[in-house]
């Protein structure tokens, strides 16, 4: 792992204030609008039903205050399934929501208090504030004893990727919970704390945080599944390609590169000041409701069922890719992306529901955890 000084993070210029997310103009777009006949009654109604449940869901999570609660110990990662599955599993959660809704009393009193950080803790919050990503450094001790305890994950995600005759995204993953990582959570809440990620990410949610989640991933050139998404009417993938912001809020991330990382081997980007862009609280619903319902997906089937829709409900989390190089929006997420590359640090903490992308690999592999603290 390099541990040479930050050289070009640190002559990067804050992002102009942005005053929206972008938002493809999908009914002139030439894979969606410009590719399927006008809906009819049925289409739209199919398309309807399709959305309405998951914004439901969607809307009672916000309530509940779901994205910020403890995770299960035997959590195992972002719920598949359908919406009675989800409904069902809510009530282990139900203890965890009554904690959530009281923890609310502890954030009004902790952000009286999220003002006094110092030195490191300091320098991170004020950067994640002002660009929505902090570059930082973990000690080399502290990446060997986090690589230790991933030995064997990493050899078991390795042989299911070996193994796998399709390449996907959630293949290159693997999610880690208390009961089979609990010395790893434990490690990096520690390691945080010294670093100062934690005190910097209590201060940017106003309330005290820790590790609650995390994911191992591999991403190398012959991923395949994050391009030519339209090829079916021969549209090449846009400079802006998997551009998006999370649908999980309340929540920050930490990335911690395991292995060095170039421009060429798929880093982290970020578009600066996007944490900053303000997301009408429709708008945030619909986008969210969108991508848990797969209608952000990029199959014929799916571009047309998303087109059936109200022009009010077209709105993605997942929209680089949407985007179509040139325009004014496309251009925007351009100049003003920045890649996070080992040059700057091992480890990146970020505020998810800003506009970023990562594991675009041209050569090399590239390994990494990501840490959800909330």
């Amino acid at each position: 792992m390099t541990t040479q000084t930050r050289n070009v993070y640190d002559a990067a210029h804050p992002a102009p204030e942005l005053r929206r997310l972008p938002r493809p103009d999908y009914s002139k777009h030439p894979a969606y609008g410009g590719a399927f006949p006008k809906p009819g009654i049925g289409l739209r109604l199919r398309a309807l039903m399709r959305f309405l449940p998951w914004f439901g869901l969607v809307v009672g999570k916000k309530v509940l205050l779901f994205d910020r609660l403890p995770v299960l110990e035997d959590n195992k990662g972002p719920m598949s399934g359908g919406i009675g599955q989800r409904v069902v599993a809510t009530r282990r959660y139900a203890p965890l929501i009554v904690r959530g809704l009281l923890g609310q009393i502890t954030g009004f009193v902790f952000r009286r208090r999220s003002e006094q950080l110092a030195g490191g803790a300091a320098a991170i919050y004020e950067t994640v504030v002002r660009d929505g990503i902090a570059p930082t450094w973990l000690a080399p001790a502290e990446v060997e004893q986090i690589k230790k305890q991933l030995e064997q994950p990493m050899a078991d995600l390795i042989a299911r990727r070996a193994a796998a005759k399709v390449r996907t995204f959630e293949g290159n993953q693997t999610w880690l919970n208390r009961r089979q990582a609990g010395a790893l959570y434990s490690l990096l809440n520690d390691v945080f704390a010294r670093r100062g990620i934690r005190a910097a990410a209590s201060a940017y949610l106003h309330r005290p945080v820790e590790v609650k989640g995390m994911v191992l991933q591999i991403n190398d050139k012959s991923d395949s599944y994050q391009h030519e998404k339209f090829a079916d009417v021969g549209i090449p993938d846009p400079a802006t390609n998997y551009m998006h912001c999370d649908t999980s809020e309340e929540i920050m991330k930490c990335i911690i590169y395991l292995t060095d990382v170039t421009v060429a081997i798929g880093p982290f980007s970020y578009m600066r000041g996007s944490n900053r862009i303000p997301v009408g609280f429709f708008e945030g619903l619909v986008r969210r409701a969108n991508d848990r319902a797969g209608l952000s997906g990029y199959k014929p089937e799916t571009r047309r069922l998303f087109m059936a829709l109200p022009g009010a409900l077209r709105h993605k989390s997942m929209f680089g890719s949407d985007l179509v190089d040139g325009t004014p929006e496309a251009q925007a997420v351009v100049d003003n992306e920045y890649a996070f590359i080992s040059a700057d640090g091992n480890a990146a903490l970020f505020d998810n529901l800003g506009v970023h992308r990562g594991g675009l690999v041209r050569e090399g592999e590239r390994r990494v955890l990501i840490a959800n603290l909330g």
